[in-house]
């Protein structure tokens, strides 16, 4: 392993909490999915699609920010 200090790398700022909806899911499902869990994310600038094995399928460009309704 490397020698290197997470407090030097970009993954002391990354998060692994991304907002992901699935690849059926309705414009209502998701509504309803962020409303009830936008207080999780800082922002949300992204919604990751997936299947139903969690597998990235697409990226839909959002612009919502925390205490902003859905």
């Amino acid at each position: 392993m490397s020698n290197y200090k997470i407090e030097e790398t970009a993954g002391r700022i990354m998060t692994t909490k991304i907002p992901t909806v699935g690849l059926n899911d309705t414009a209502q499902d998701i509504h309803k999915q962020l409303k009830t869990q936008i207080q999780n994310y800082e922002s949300i600038n992204y919604l990751y699609v997936v299947n139903k094995k969690n597998i990235l399928q697409g990226v839909r460009s959002e612009e919502r920010r925390v205490g902003k309704e859905c």
